[in-house]
């Protein structure tokens, strides 16, 4: 009797152990498929950053800029400011969360109560950069000029 329950447990550890190793494999391997199928350095930046630790080798992009913040879920759009040495007191962050989204914005402080933004934007296969003057810290925009960046040059 005690052979048989003996037997019967070294089967279900067996099945309970390869259920899990099989999940593990499966999953590593379409994380890699997912991560070989991204179309550009943008799409890449963003997966390395939402997707943490799902390949090995791949770092987090926060940890890539030596950014104070990270991405986590259940976040949806996190900022990852970015330490510059811009004597002017300029300062970059990139924006990260979306799937087919990536945002890098260069700010500084002009004067009194006057904003320089600079922004280039990934979205939907396509790259729009914009500068905006603002009167305000939080890009309130006042003056704003925008360009799609494609592979045929730049359309306004």
């Amino acid at each position: 009797m005690k052979h048989k329950f003996s037997k019967y447990f070294f089967i279900i550890v067996i099945i309970v152990t390869s259920s899990f190793l099989i999940f593990k494999v499966f999953n590593y391997y379409s994380q890699k498929i997912k991560y070989n199928s991204l179309e550009n350095v943008f799409l890449e930046m963003n997966y390395a950053e939402v997707y943490s630790g799902f390949l090995k080798g791949l770092p987090d992009l926060s940890t890539v800029l030596g950014s104070s913040q990270s991405f986590r879920e259940p976040d949806r759009i996190t900022e990852l400011p970015v330490l510059v040495n811009d004597p002017d007191g300029g300062e970059v962050s990139i924006f990260v969360g979306l799937e087919q989204a990536f945002s890098i914005e260069y700010s500084k402080k002009l004067g009194n109560d006057t904003y320089l933004y600079i922004d280039y934007e990934y979205r939907d296969k396509k790259l729009l950069g914009s500068i905006e003057i603002s009167n305000s810290n939080s890009s309130l925009v006042w003056a704003k000029s925008d360009y799609w960046i494609d592979k045929k040059g730049v359309k306004r």
